[in-house]
């Protein structure tokens, strides 16, 4: 039981400082007269009784006002709190509870907190007075301990809401009734009205983006909160809101602690609504280029960026679309807020053209084109070609030609593709004109190649790879034959007969450039027996010889051709009349 009451004792001792409650503050409006006492014993009333001679505090509840304890009473020492040398009231405590020490009665206003204090010291050191306020008759607070050593002064306070109240009958009692010791000091009472002083936190203004939301923090001592407009936002009395207005709003929030209020005022400014539009959904051909079209009120971006020409474009291309694939197109404003659209693009299958391989034929031939796969078919070059737009047309080139397909199906898609046909060079070889005596032996060779078919005056005359022919009258005789590109090809053979064959004949210049015509350079025989002819350079480098009479020098040299100029020739010949001739002299070959 001593333990417990040591604790308690001790707990009343501990000094906590009252205050204005929350958003209020010391107003400095003094209410209590006299209460530093410099005025004597005045202006409040006490259940003790006072005194003012020597010695006059020895009974209970008794009590001066003064500068000087020790006068009254022996015992007591200390000074007053307010200067160190001016009056407090010197009190020897009552051995009766609740007894007012000190009381005075002051006219309050309704509904009013209001700040009550005092200082308090010990005279004597033993027991220390337990003091505690009370106002029109009802205690307040807790109970506060005096010091217990002689010479300090302790502050004792507390607050009071004055409610319905007009007048406040405020009190200090003494709840010791211990008789030994229980003597104490009090200075410096005051009862003043609290004030708001309250101020909410300010806020800035705010932009947002339409559709977002922004989270505003007005937090403070304040225990309500009022929000007007309570349009665009998450909680119209709470501290914490999420405000997501749909036009530019100017908001006000009354903050309210203990009757104290603050108002708070800001715009939330909504910015210029941001548009994004991905436009229609596209059905492409696999792999032709599709341009996207975009349209909003900002800077572009789509995503993903790959196989665009740019994804900062309002209307990029996708250079070679092969799968289908969502788009997105972000449009950014000025001020930042950000709209999003979607286009799908679906891709058609890709066309599964067939087509004819590439192929070669003989001058002349025709070949038939063939593509499959698709729906409708154009082919080009058309000059050589029959039926064009057919899956089959009919190809005759003169040349090597290389045909493209433009192919489309039901949904309007294009495949490309080509196909060469070659023609195989025209076999061509210069006729073979020579002059030979009557009755003169002569075998005609054709050029390389198969299936040969000798004609004279349109008459077939052999199939024969060679022909032996009669030279009683000049004539001339058709070979036609297949060459080595199995094409079909003729070559002219004339043959002039003279009686004289004693002479023979060299031309001057000789021009080998295939074009059938004096491309090469030999003698004109009539009626040899034997025969050589040699070609020399100028260096006198034999480049060529022949005892062949119906071989010539075709003008080139180990088969380059040789250069333009003047070549030296040397002739060799015995004629059937048995003359030999032999000749020298220069043939110039041109080109």
């Amino acid at each position: 039981m001593r333990i417990i009451l040591v604790v308690l004792f001790a707990l009343m001792r501990i000094w906590v400082v009252a205050q204005c409650p929350p958003g209020n503050g010391e107003s400095g409006l003094e209410l209590v007269q006299n209460g530093d006492f410099e005025e004597g014993n005045t202006g409040f009333t006490s259940q003790y009784n006072y005194c003012n001679t020597a010695n006059c505090l020895n009974p209970e509840s008794t009590y001066t006002v003064d500068a000087t304890p020790n006068f009254y009473h022996s015992a007591f020492n200390g000074t007053d709190h307010t200067s160190g040398s001016g009056k407090f009231m010197i009190i020897n405590g009552a051995g009766t509870a609740n007894a007012p020490v000190w009381c005075q009665t002051i006219n309050v206003t309704p509904n009013t907190q209001y700040l009550f204090s005092t200082w308090v010291c010990s005279v004597v050191a033993g027991s220390p007075a337990l003091l505690q306020f009370s106002i029109n008759g009802v205690t307040i607070g807790a109970i506060f301990s005096a010091p217990n050593s002689t010479f300090q002064w302790l502050p004792f306070n507390d607050t009071w809401n004055s409610g319905n109240s007009t007048t406040a009958t405020i009190c200090i009692v003494n709840q010791n009734t211990t008789l030994g010791g229980n003597d104490f000091g009090l200075d410096d009472i005051s009862f003043q009205p609290c004030v708001c002083n309250f101020q909410a936190p300010a806020l800035s203004d705010l932009n947002i983006c339409p559709g977002d939301t922004i989270t505003t923090d007005i937090q403070s001592i304040a225990t309500t909160y009022l929000w007007t407009p309570s349009n665009g936002i998450s909680c119209a009395t709470c501290s914490v809101v999420n405000i997501y207005p749909a036009v530019s709003t100017a908001y006000s929030v009354v903050s309210i602690v203990n009757n104290c209020s603050d108002t708070t005022q800001f715009i939330v400014n909504v910015y210029e609504p941001p548009y994004a539009d991905a436009g229609n959904d596209i059905n492409a051909c696999f792999g032709a280029p599709v341009m996207l079209s975009g349209d909003g009120n900002g800077t572009f971006s789509w995503s993903p960026a790959q196989g665009l020409n740019s994804s900062t474009l309002q209307n990029p291309t996708i250079l070679n679309p092969v799968n289908d694939q969502a788009y997105i197109l972000s449009v950014v404003t000025s001020d930042g807020c950000v709209a999003l659209d979607t286009v799908a693009v679906s891709i058609y299958n890709s066309i599964s053209l067939s087509l004819s391989s590439d192929t070669i034929i003989c001058p002349g031939d025709t070949i038939v084109l063939s593509a499959g796969g698709a729906q409708t078919y154009t082919w080009s070059p058309e000059n050589s070609l029959v039926n064009f737009t057919t899956a089959d047309p009919l190809a005759y080139p003169l040349w090597t030609t290389t045909y493209t397909i433009t192919a489309a199906d039901t949904n309007g898609c294009i495949a490309i593709d080509s196909v060469i046909v070659q023609t195989h060079s025209l076999s061509s070889s210069p006729p073979f004109d020579t002059l030979i005596c009557k009755l003169e032996p002569l075998v005609l060779y054709p050029p390389v190649g198969s299936v040969y078919h000798w004609y004279q005056q349109q008459q077939l005359m052999a199939t024969t790879d060679n022909l032996s022919i009669p030279t009683v009258n000049s004539t001339e005789v058709s070979l036609v034959y297949t060459d080595t590109n199995g094409c079909k090809a003729e070559k002219q053979f004339i043959i002039r007969i003279n009686n004289d064959c004693d002479f023979v004949e060299l031309p001057t210049a000789f021009t080998p450039n295939n074009d059938g015509k004096n491309d090469v350079f030999r003698i004109i025989q009539i009626g040899l027996a034997r025969y050589q002819l040699s070609i020399y350079n100028r260096w006198g480098q034999m480049i060529f010889q022949t005892r062949d009479a119906s071989v010539g020098w075709d003008g080139t040299i180990d088969g380059e051709p040789a250069e333009i100029g003047t070549y030296v020739f040397q002739l060799l010949a015995d004629l059937q009349n048995g003359n030999t001739v032999t000749r020298q002299g220069s043939v110039s070959l041109i080109r």
